[in-house]
């Protein structure tokens, strides 16, 4: 268990402070040590050239909730690497979920996946993802 509630301080911090999470409209759904989901309605505004959901938009879901995850620890950790799958099209008024989990973590290097599911619970994208882990924390001053 973790005392200090890091978890805590660091979704205050990242939805307070990470400008894309207003911008888009998503929501902090949760945020342990390791793990994390966010969520977000597809609006008009989202939607690219062919009238789906542009993949940058599921791309910064995905990238919120792998940083959520990533720092949960405290560490300042930024990323050295991600790979995205899209397996299905999304449309304006579909709700989607991007869960993040930590699969492997050491000392400066950690390793996530990230599943973005819409509405109906189908699979949108699929990521991979490799965070570097700093000495500094968030809270330092």
């Amino acid at each position: 268990m973790n005392l200090d509630n890091t978890p805590l301080r660091i979704k205050e911090l990242i939805g307070n402070k990470d400008r894309l999470v207003d911008l888009f409209g998503m929501e902090i759904l949760e945020c342990q040590e390791g793990s994390s989901s966010v969520g977000m309605l597809v609006k008009d505004s989202h939607l690219n050239a062919a009238d789906i959901c542009h993949g940058g938009t599921i791309f910064a879901l995905s990238d919120v909730a792998f940083a959520l995850a990533s720092n949960s620890h405290g560490r300042i950790a930024l990323a050295l690497d991600v790979s995205i799958s899209y397996t299905k099209p999304v449309c304006a008024g579909a709700y989607l979920t991007a869960r993040c989990r930590e699969m492997q973590r050491g000392k400066k290097i950690a390793n996530y996946v990230i599943e973005v599911e819409d509405s109906e619970g189908d699979l949108v994208a699929l990521l991979k993802a490799t965070s570097f882990i700093k000495d500094k924390t968030h809270f330092e001053e």
